[in-house]
């Protein structure tokens, strides 16, 4: 059932917004803005400076109190419960706003005006971010992505819609309405019937982010995009994925190389260096003895432990045995990665020493490995190797057994 609401505006309305609360705000030409409860009861008034039309007025998802509105050139923030003082405001754009949108996360505000420029306002440094021109005549709507902050859609009388990525200058995509208004004047149509030039007023984006529609100056002419959209945003994820798996990948190339860096610069002597290996070798004799242990048919087939390494990559039933022998003793992955490296660096030239001899040198092993080691994941997993081996955990190793120690490490080249 309709209702009509009076005794508010004296001038023509020009915008309205609701908020989640059953509020109703209105904005009119001369600078009028009213507030209205959910029955149609007027709740404020307050009347601009300058006496610009409010052409914009939008209501926060998160503050059903304040309101944005945008007179002039002019954007102001209000408190609907005492309209007479803005909250805030802010003069960034040159001409006219027309329409103003705010990202999920309310942390930028969009405002179209007349001389085509969407400026990007950061509500929280209270600055303007981007500013946004491509549009050849007055841009009059804009509107952001739900589930996209980053993104947003706008149109204009230049008759074109534009897809926008905050982190580049330039629209991603731009569809001209008057190029499809000719496509269809080429198709059979009534004796005298004439087609008005395709301006766009007006652009909403759907719930999900994907699907917009355009309301442009015919009225026969609403634009559903939702293909070509649906394409654009398939190759966007596409392209930052891409660049995510590259960025790690970067990431884990330069953490390798630091690794190894601080692997060759080690300042140790031969002494300690013997100790150090010591504690490598047992845990990495330990934990290749332990996955057999738990996968006894396969024996023959993982002689070293860098044939688990090598074969837990393709096999699952060898990676879940390794990652639980990991987590018993628990270790992770970078610690294996730092002992691994540790070992092909070192081992051609380090002596085993059992328990009694290391002890017999060094009272604090703990001590000298942090004191020494700079590079993070180095200590760490040096640290992992001498608290597996101090509590039982990895096999001892007697002097006797140093021949057979050789045997179950993998040499350098393999």
């Amino acid at each position: 059932m309709a209702v009509k609401w009076t005794g508010g505006h004296s001038s023509p309305i020009l915008c309205l917004n609701a908020s989640q609360e059953g509020l109703v705000a209105s904005g009119a030409e001369c600078g009028d803005l009213m507030v209205w409860g959910e029955d149609g009861t007027p709740l404020g008034h307050t009347h601009f400076q300058g006496a610009d039309d409010v052409t914009s007025v939008l209501f926060s998802p998160s503050c059903p109190t304040k309101l944005y509105a945008s007179h002039g050139e002019t954007i102001s923030i209000l408190d609907v419960r005492s309209l007479k003082e803005s909250l805030d405001h802010f003069h960034v754009n040159e001409e006219e706003i027309n329409c103003l949108s705010l990202n999920e996360t309310e942390n930028l505000l969009a405002s179209a005006d007349d001389s085509g420029t969407i400026k990007i306002l950061d509500l929280e440094k209270k600055k303007v971010s981007r500013s946004l021109k491509r549009h050849s005549n007055i841009c009059s709507s804009v509107a952001f992505r739900p589930q996209r902050p980053q993104s947003l859609v706008s149109c204009g009388l230049d008759m074109q819609v534009m897809l926008w990525n905050l982190q580049k200058a330039r629209p991603l995509w731009i569809t001209n309405l008057q190029e499809d208004e000719m496509e269809e004047m080429e198709s059979p149509q009534s004796p005298g019937q004439l087609l008005n030039p395709a301006l766009a007023h007006s652009v909403s984006v759907a719930s999900c982010g994907n699907i917009f529609s355009c309301g442009a100056e015919d009225d026969h002419k609403l634009q559903a995009l939702e293909a070509q959209f649906k394409e654009l945003d398939f190759t966007m994820d596409n392209l930052t994925q891409k660049f995510e798996y590259h960025s790690k990948t970067l990431a884990n190339q330069a953490a390798q190389d630091e690794l190894w860096t601080a692997v060759l610069s080690l300042k140790f002597t031969s002494m300690e260096l013997n100790i150090l290996y010591s504690y490598v070798i047992e845990v990495l004799i330990c934990l290749h003895t332990r996955v057999l242990e738990k996968l006894p048919d396969l024996v023959r087939g993982l002689p070293t432990l860098a044939s688990i390494l090598r074969r837990k990559v393709k096999n699952k039933h060898i990676r879940d045995v390794w990652e639980s022998v990991l987590e018993e003793y628990g270790l992770q992955e970078g610690d294996i990665t730092a002992l691994c490296t540790f070992f092909v660096a070192h081992g051609n030239k380090a002596e085993h020493y059992i328990d009694k001899v290391r002890r017999m040198y060094i009272r604090d092993v703990n001590f000298m490995i942090t004191n020494m080691v700079k590079n993070q994941a180095l200590q760490d997993g040096l640290l992992k190797a001498v608290q597996v081996v101090e509590k039982g955990k990895a096999v001892r190793v007697s002097e006797e057994q140093k021949s057979p120690l050789e045997e179950l490490i993998p040499s350098i080249k393999s």
